[in-house]
């Protein structure tokens, strides 16, 4: 039987691909959300209560399985042990659900139903890896490498010159303003986050199902107060399930696992394949075409991102690389 042996490094690059692929697996799904989410606003479904019910569907399934590990786990003879939650206060907790779910998602939400939807990705992935850099500077210091600034800022010239030319006007400031303010709470959130993870004071399922429950909670409350709610047809219920089954409860899950392992800057770049993602599917599923200007700069965000991962190989695998 022939047997595959591998080096330290090689196992070493094999544990931080599998993070890698994970998070992108998890801008695929997102991606997704994008054409989900115009169908649902076009059948009246305001972007709270979309937002609100997607993540309190995630969070109640998370939870139910949360609790089925626990009793498991809790079996006489089980060894199994996991972080108590009691370590994060609650304020934590309730940061971490404002930021991550009803600041980054719910506003998002609120500024894609505004703007146009190249507009909204515009100001998401410039905001997003600008806010994100400037908070890692004073809170993780993780991206202290040169290598990390200049992939960000290749990676938002590129955004940029997919998006030429700009147009903002008047009636879109509301939607701006919301969309920046997602910003925020998005990099907060992956810094908050990341460093609980380092610290080890709560696990990925945790950290996902109470924060998006805190989050879901507060969204839905700001949609049944201000927003009009649509008659549920077969389709649209459909949709609100899967946004919160697969997009939200599977896709935020693996996204907060992966955290464990890649930096807060490198979850950001990532995130930013989305542009090339949706750009993709667009082609796929309403047939459009771009002009090569779009293509060469989806080629540069892409390259930015995959030089980022390429830059941050482990140690070990560089040493063994050059003696091969």
């Amino acid at each position: 039987m022939l047997k595959c042996r591998f080096g330290k490094g090689e196992r070493t690059l094999m544990l931080r691909m599998l993070p890698l692929f994970a998070a992108v697996l998890v801008t695929w799904i997102w991606s997704s959300s994008y054409f989900l989410n115009l169908y649902a606003f076009e059948q009246g479904l305001g972007p709270f209560t979309l937002s609100g019910l997607r993540f309190l569907i995630g969070s109640v399934v998370l939870a139910l399985i949360s609790v089925a590990r626990r009793r498991r786990n809790a079996k006489p003879g089980s060894s199994a042990s996991t972080p108590s939650a009691r370590r994060l206060p609650a304020a934590m907790w309730l940061l971490l659900g404002i930021t991550g779910y009803a600041a980054a998602q719910g506003l998002q939400y609120a500024g894609q139903s505004m703007l146009e939807p190249t507009q909204v990705s515009l100001l998401l992935s410039a905001g997003n890896t600008f806010v994100l850099l400037v908070m890692d500077r004073f809170a993780l210091k993780e991206a202290l490498g040169a290598g990390t600034r200049i992939a960000a800022s290749v990676m938002i010239a590129g955004v940029c010159l997919f998006y030429y030319p700009w147009s903002f006007g008047g009636e879109s400031r509301a939607g701006i303003v919301f969309v920046l303010l997602s910003c925020l709470g998005y990099a907060a959130h992956l810094t908050f986050n990341r460093k609980v993870l380092l610290e080890q004071r709560a696990q990925p399922f945790q950290l996902t199902w109470i924060p998006m429950g805190i989050g879901g909670t507060v969204l839905l409350t700001l949609g049944l107060l201000f927003e009009h709610t649509p008659d549920f047809d077969a389709s649209l219920a459909l949709i609100v399930l899967c946004l919160g089954l697969v997009n939200g409860a599977a896709a935020f899950l693996l996204w907060t696992w992966s955290q464990r392992f890649l930096t807060a800057a490198d979850s950001g770049l990532i995130n930013n394949l989305m542009l090339a993602e949706i750009a993709l599917l667009e082609v796929v599923v309403s047939g459009k075409n771009f002009e090569f200007r779009q293509w060469a700069a989806i080629a540069v965000v892409s390259g930015a991102v995959f030089f980022q991962q390429l830059r941050n190989r482990p140690k070990e695998n560089r040493r063994s690389s050059r003696r091969e």
